[in-house]
């Protein structure tokens, strides 16, 4: 004897699959949108139940594609695959143990449900693709290996170039921060400020560099390389930059104060910003 009950819901595919494959009785017009459905209660709970374990093996499905094109994406640079490193070492220790806990209350919801109903050609083919899915992983973290192994090879050959390049630029400035020494003529004060300004703005970038190289060392587990040229060449040019900046400060002044009308300017203010230069100026000597 069947068990029958009558349920109110608005039009739907996924309703329409269960009244289909549950077998429906009866079909009355009660509301527009609205139809009044007759089925087995049993049937529509198997089917139900039916619908809800494919939708899950089409979430498992998405979820094992998502990692697979994550493990097996390429990285740009050192920081990216530090980064993948770290993913891929997470997706593995946690997210497919979720996986695999979620695929095997699948797997019992379909041996269940194989025991009341038979499955479509679609579904089964569905059902298949998720258990598929899960036996490709391994090849696919071994394959991830294979990249990231590759690329280590690969950023780890280029920092060292990048190194040597590195200390031959470093060289170069050091060498630049020599010319200042044969600097001396006045009206040429502009235009060295503006190299000590350049070169010191350089500095500041092979700053970063350092920072850049030492975090690919530990990333390679390699120890850290010092630059102590870099350290001389900044103490060895602050000193023409502070004195040139200073210079050139005092020259737009002076300027300023000649060609100003008589008055304009309080002396005292005048005397306190010679002193002030004037002491810059004699620092100078004792640190070059």
């Amino acid at each position: 004897m069947y068990l029958y009950f009558i349920l109110y819901f608005p039009e739907s595919a996924s309703q329409n699959d269960i009244a289909k494959r549950a077998g429906v009785e009866e079909n009355v017009s009660r509301s527009p949108g609205k139809k009044l459905k007759v089925c087995s209660l049993f049937n529509f709970l198997s089917l139900t139940y039916v619908l809800l374990l494919q939708d899950e093996n089409k979430r498992l499905c998405a979820e094992f594609e998502e990692i697979s094109n994550t493990a097996l994406s390429s990285p740009g640079n050192t920081e990216e695959l530090v980064s993948l490193k770290e993913k891929v070492a997470h997706i593995r220790a946690v997210t497919m143990r979720e996986k695999e806990r979620e695929l095997n209350r699948a797997a019992q919801r379909l041996v269940f449900l194989s025991d009341y109903l038979q499955f479509t050609t679609a579904e089964m083919k569905l059902n298949t693709k998720t258990f598929q899915w899960h036996a490709k992983m391994p090849k696919v973290f071994e394959e991830h290996e294979a990249v990231v192994k590759e690329k280590t090879t690969e950023y780890q050959k280029a920092l060292k170039l990048r190194r040597e390049r590195f200390i031959e630029e470093l060289e170069t400035s050091n060498q630049q921060v020599d010319d200042f020494y044969s600097y001396g003529n006045v009206d040429e004060l502009p235009k060295y400020m503006k190299k000590a300004q350049t070169l010191s703005t350089k500095l500041n970038l092979c700053r970063e560099k350092i920072q850049q190289f030492n975090m690919e060392e530990d990333a390679f587990e390699w120890e850290q390389t010092n630059y102590p040229l870099w350290q001389a060449t900044v103490d060895k040019l602050n000193p023409f930059l502070g004195l040139y900046e200073t210079s050139m400060a005092f020259v737009n002044k002076q300027k300023t104060w000649f060609e100003s009308p008589m008055g304009t300017h309080d002396p005292r203010d005048i005397e306190r910003e010679v002193d002030a230069s004037w002491k810059l100026v004699r620092e100078v000597p004792g640190l070059l």
